[in-house]
């Protein structure tokens, strides 16, 4: 990025820097049935010992998302989210992140769609129904 004086000179002030000196471990994209049929994706960070690993002998940290609208599970690069599970997988734990039913890019039916609800409400009628008690 640079800064420009109108009809003048420009400076760099910022440059993007690239990561492939961290050897950054790719993540595994996985997929979980809940008992209804759901399907929930996760996103698994493994150690680099664990293909040589003894079964169990892995710690494994749940790391879950339960914000409403932003889906943590994306086959994209998620800045300082997926660091912290490098750091992890890099000490030896895998860690797995799994996406709460209704996030933000997927199946708009879901009853848990709060923020969609809501926003309904406010473009049909003047209050939400707990309101009007």
């Amino acid at each position: 990025m640079s800064l420009c004086a109108v009809g003048g000179e420009c400076r760099k002030f910022w440059e993007p820097r690239s990561v492939a000196h961290y050897d950054l471990i790719p993540p595994k994209f996985l997929d979980f049935r809940a008992d209804d049929g759901t399907v929930l994706h996760g996103i698994l960070f493994l150690p680099p010992n664990a293909a040589n690993a003894s079964p169990g002998s892995v710690p494994l940290i749940m790391n879950p998302y339960g914000g409403p609208q932003a889906q943590a599970v994306l086959n994209e690069w998620y800045g300082a989210f997926f660091l912290f599970q490098e750091l992890m997988a890099k000490r030896g734990f895998a860690t797995l992140v799994v996406d709460n039913r209704g996030m933000g890019a997927e199946d708009r039916s879901s009853p848990l769609r709060c923020v969609d609800t809501l926003a309904m409400w406010n473009s049909k009628t003047s209050s939400p129904p707990w309101t009007r008690l």
